[in-house]
């Protein structure tokens, strides 16, 4: 049975992508820096995600909200960001089924933050200003 990954760039709609095993430094090249593992909580499933570790200090764009443990909305992840079903016992990335893909690249595509040319952000159709 053929499994998936989600891959999740600043600015653009989620890709699904047929799972194959990412070195260290593919990884580094598609988030763009040092990645962070991080639990993106947008679905009821073990997955994870890569982001770049100082995206925010480099000032990389704004991509998407994630949740918290109560389902607000928490903490923003900028840069590129991509998706794997969790982990085998070895601690390998493993893939998703075509439907958990779906699931969560619907679920990061309502929490994408798209920057406009002001600066400002839009979440789902809302406009919030950004100051300094």
């Amino acid at each position: 049975m053929k499994k998936y990954i989600v891959k999740k760039e600043a600015g653009k709609s989620a890709a699904i992508e047929e799972f194959r095993e990412y070195s260290l430094e593919e990884l580094q090249e598609y988030v763009g820096g040092y990645i962070e593992a991080f639990n993106p909580n947008i679905v009821n499933r073990d997955i994870f995600g890569f982001c770049n570790e100082e995206g925010k200090v480099n000032g990389l764009v704004p991509n998407f909200c994630l949740k918290d443990s109560k389902g607000l909305t928490g903490d923003i992840i900028t840069g590129n960001a991509i998706f794997f079903g969790g982990a085998d016992k070895d601690g390998n990335s493993v893939g998703m089924t075509l439907a958990e893909a779906f699931e969560v690249g619907l679920a990061v595509n309502i929490l994408s933050l798209i920057p406009t040319d002001s600066g400002d952000i839009v979440i789902n159709d809302v406009r919030y200003v950004v100051h300094g």
